[in-house]
Formats: structure tokens, sequence, C-alpha cells
């Protein structure tokens, strides 16, 4: 399919009171799992398929729900009602069970879900960050008065995915390219106003866990599968500590972050090019070589990041391993904190990759000084 046929609408273009004449907020609690229960928003029209899958098994897989479509006219004249597009929304569950970077866990779902991506935009409600996708595929569209299911058809998706503790959620709406212009908003909605019944989870997938050093006084948050230590200098610098973050799984290094915090006031911040120097032989004398030169990181999660200087991103090998590299610089006087990761490429073991960008990110999001006394 041609991607630009398609339009996928922003959130701020709903007209909020136009929903409120034309859609129905529906409440549905799937089958012995009342901690699932949601509520999502649809055209008056709609009704819920009371077919759909209930949930089973530990959420290791995508299971459905609820599946949600156009309810049939009272009268149909015909098996198939010429009223009634072919469009279904259905809402999925599965566990989330390790600190990851959404964005990248959720285009790692949207692949392996054999879809093609035609956009991807990352925005926030009151839950949390949710990503929200547009693309095609090949899907299953069935309507609600039965009759035989259409597989394997051209079919266009807004998919909007969001956690809560260790429940990852997916609204998943789809429908076939000729009936799409007239729904793209229901879609839109459906995703955009759904919400769990259930209070807002304090934690992530793991709890967090504070990790400190006392010269200089830092502290940072770090996702509780880590393990932290002190960096023991041979000869100490005034103003100059740090720590390190470790992901070790079956007595295996699968992750590393390298905090370095610089007391400003006692030792003078050195040019960006310095660090960066720094950094590569800190990582040479811990036998890792880098195959190229720091290039900019463009990932825009990190230049959110408050007091962000600089992030650059490098690959390299570890015992002749191939390694992913990245480098930050937040500026949180007095301190200059610079942060250095060590991944298992994506390619290698995508999760350990994750997981290790996501606690680089943590760290660089929240060290900070620590206030004395």
């Amino acid at each position: 399919m041609d991607q630009q046929t398609f339009d996928f609408p922003l959130v701020d273009t709903i007209n909020k009171q136009a929903v409120e004449l034309t859609h129905q907020r529906m409440q549905i609690v799937p089958a012995g799992r009342p901690d699932l229960a949601f509520e999502i928003t649809l055209p008056k029209s709609w009704a819920n398929d009371p077919s759909a899958t209930a949930p089973a098994g530990d959420g290791a897989d995508w299971t459905v729900l609820a599946a949600m479509a156009e309810k049939p006219a009272p009268n149909p004249p015909s098996a198939e009602p010429a009223t009634i597009a072919f469009t279904l929304v259905t809402v999925m569950w599965r566990k989330l069970k390790f600190e990851v970077p959404l964005n990248e866990w959720a285009a790692m779902q949207i692949a392996a879900l054999q879809v093609q991506m035609h956009s991807m935009k990352m925005w926030g409600d009151g839950r949390g960050p949710v990503i929200d996708v547009g693309g095609s595929a090949h899907g299953t569209l069935q309507r609600l008065e039965g009759g035989e299911p259409r597989s394997g058809i051209p079919v266009v998706l807004r998919a909007m995915l969001r956690c809560d503790a260790q429940d990852a959620f997916m609204v998943w709406g789809m429908s076939t390219p000729q009936d799409y212009p007239k729904v793209a908003g229901d879609l839109l909605i459906a995703g955009a106003y759904f919400a769990l019944t259930r209070p807002v989870s304090p934690t992530g997938p793991e709890p967090l866990q504070r990790a400190a050093i006392v010269e200089p006084a830092v502290e940072l948050l770090h996702p509780a599968s880590w393990a932290f230590r002190p960096v023991n200098l041979p000869a100490p610098v005034p103003g100059k500590g740090g720590l390190d973050l470790l992901l070790i799984e079956d007595d295996a290094l699968r992750g590393y972050v390298r905090v370095k915090a610089i007391d400003q006031r006692i030792t003078q911040a050195k040019s960006m090019d310095a660090l960066k120097q720094d950094a590569t032989e800190e990582m040479a004398s811990a036998s890792v070589q880098l195959d190229k030169p720091w290039a900019d990181d463009p990932d825009p999660i990190l230049h959110n990041i408050p007091n962000l200087t600089a992030a650059f991103i490098t690959t390299g090998t570890l015992a002749g391993n191939p390694s992913e590299l990245h480098f930050g610089v937040v500026n949180r006087p007095p301190l200059l904190l610079c942060v250095t990761a060590l991944a298992v490429p994506a390619t290698v073991n995508a999760i350990a990759c994750m997981r290790t960008r996501r606690a680089y990110g943590l760290a660089l999001q929240t060290a900070r000084a620590v206030a004395a006394g």
C-alpha cells in the first residue's frame, strides 16, 4: 500500500465537544481479570464482540482482551449491509517485566506483528507516555453479525501502546483502505481515550532504586535489576568520583553504565573533545576498542533530558564481540556528570540492549548533586 495515501490525524485535532455527541464511553471487564478492566470511547453504533478471546496465560505474548466493531442494522437488507464498514478495534495485553525505552520496545513489537510502520509519535496523558503508530499490514476483519472473516487482506491500522506497572496495553484499530478515511477519527479517539479503571501504578515495570557516592556527593536512580558499585580510583582525585551500574544475568555481563561526577568548584571542566577522549581511554582500559569516532546520538528521547550538554554514540568490540557505546554529558552545577554505557547490540540481544539504553537514559536524567546535611 502507498503510505502517502493515508492520514494519521494528531491527538490535538480531536473535537472533544463533537465526541460527546457522537461517541459512547464503554466499560469493559475482561473475563476473570477485573484488574485489567478499562474504558474505551467508540461511536454509538459500535458494540463489544462477545466472542473476543478472554485473557489467559502469563502475558508472555499479546492476548486480546476485547474486540469492538459497528453493530449491524436492526433489519439488515443483506448479510453484509453496505452501511457497516470493515473496521475493528481490539485491546491487547501482555507483560513487560523490565525497564526499557518504551518507544524502542513498541517499535520491536510492531515489527514482530508484521506491520509496515508509516509514522510513530510519542505523547503523554495522565498515566504516562503513549506510543502512537500509524501503519499498514495484512490482517483479518470480521463484522459483528458474523459471516466469513476476510483474512490476509490489506489493512490500515492505528495502534497506541502504553504501560502501567508490568502491564502493557495496545489499542489496535484497523480498517480496509477504502473504509479508512471514514473511520480515521474513530480509530484515533479509541486509542487516545483508552484508560484503565484502576488507579495509576506508582512504579514502572521495575522498581527504581537509589545509588549514591559521597565524594563528590551525587545520587541517581537505576532499575532494580541492575547492581551498583562505587568506582575505586587507584589514586583519588579531589572533586572527582564515580559509580558503575551492571546488568548481570547467568553470570554474564549484559550491560554496563559508568557515571563520573566532576565537582566544577574544585576541578576545572575539560572541553567536550577532551571528555570524549577520556571516555574512549576508559573503555580502552576495559579492553573495549572503538570501531569509529563518536557521532551525535539522534535519539529524541535523550534530547528531552534537562541540562543535557551533548550525547554521542559509536560501536566497538569487547573480547572480539560487537558492542554499542553511548556517551552523554549533563551539566547540573556544581557537578558535571559524564555517563558512558556499553550495550550488547540489538541484533544480538534486543532486550538487553534496550535495558542498557534505559539505564543510561535514566542515569542522565536523574543524576544530581546531593545537598550537604
